[in-house]
């Protein structure tokens, strides 16, 4: 398909594999005939769980079922297993994920828990095109592994799409496009906003403070918008990872969005330590140049481009971007 190759090919030699992944993804949710809402609810009838024989003694047990409820399992996996760690555990966080998968299943005492939704994102003003972010939690409570534990998720949406006026599928951070109405019931939930303003051509308006450390609104909207670690290569979830100055601010780089991205602590250590040559573009991509003169780059999941509101949007903006 024409439109496909032309939202997924361009400059696809230059840019990681998962950028190139996460692209034709999308492009096949925004092109397939059907609507994701249709394809959804065929989808989820084949929800199932099942067992898998390994070599070793070992075996995987995988399950399928919605992916706002499969990312929700996920994070709050990874919380308890991120609370295990310390300097007296010798386990890895893959293996520490794994046990407690078996201990709330095998031994789960006398947790209780439930879910909710707090934390959310809202863009737009008057008739401006906006995006939405709403983050859902589950919380364990009572004695066992998962007392005291909140994972999240955030899910970002139009305006029109949270009013049910537009059927535009949702963004899962961390998995992509979803339904409409489960991005509605994700967001509708939410317990608080955080204004973000876009124009007509979906590019977002926003000033940052003139701190040395960006406040944690800004944090926060850099994160929804890589939605992963912009290292190349890497897919650490950005709730996960610190917020870096491209152009460091000793060096007179600004605390703004146009110059700040998500960086898990190894490559932000590899960044600083391991010779790396930066470049950020203005939406949201990172292209990482080694010693050796190889060059990755890598995409965010929400490209939010900042540009002056009295600016006139660039003549190709409907074009696929060059990265």
């Amino acid at each position: 398909m024409p439109a496909f190759e032309a939202a997924v090919l361009p400059q696809a030699g230059k840019i990681t594999v998962e950028s190139v992944q996460a692209r034709a993804r999308k492009a096949r949710e925004r092109l397939h005939p059907e609507t994701l809402t249709v394809r959804h609810e065929r989808a989820d009838r084949s929800r199932n769980a099942g067992l898998v024989p390994q070599d070793d003694g070992m075996a995987e047990v995988w399950f399928r079922c919605a992916a706002d409820k499969a990312v929700m399992v996920f994070n709050l996996v990874q919380a308890l297993a991120k609370k295990l760690q310390g300097p007296e555990e010798a386990r890895t966080l893959p293996q520490l994920r794994a046990d407690v998968i078996t201990d709330l299943l095998l031994n789960p005492g006398t947790r209780t828990g439930g879910c909710t939704c707090n934390g959310s994102t809202v863009t737009g003003n008057g008739t401006c095109k906006g995006t939405g972010s709403g983050t859902g939690t589950c919380a364990g409570t009572g004695t066992g592994a998962g007392a005291g534990i909140t994972a999240s998720v955030a899910v970002t949406l139009s305006l029109e799409t949270a009013a049910g006026l537009s059927e535009e599928p949702g963004e899962l951070a961390g998995y992509g496009p979803i339904p409409p109405d489960m991005a509605r019931n994700l967001a509708g939930l939410a317990k608080s906003w955080l204004l973000v303003l876009t124009d007509e051509y979906r590019t977002a308006v926003a000033a940052a403070k003139d701190l040395r450390h960006p406040p944690e609104w800004l944090k926060r909207l850099v994160r929804l918008r890589d939605g992963h670690c912009s290292g190349p290569g890497c897919h650490v979830e950005a709730r996960f990872c610190e917020v870096d100055h491209t152009i460091a601010w000793e060096d007179g780089g600004k605390t703004v969005l146009g110059n700040l991205k998500a960086l898990c602590k190894p490559e932000h250590i590899a960044k600083h330590a391991g010779g790396w040559t930066v470049t950020q573009y203005p939406d949201g991509s990172t292209t990482w140049k080694s010693r050796t003169g190889h060059e990755w780059t890598s995409t965010p999941e929400n490209s939010w481009s900042i540009r002056p509101p009295t600016e006139p949007p660039p003549p190709d903006l409907y074009t696929p971007p060059p990265f």
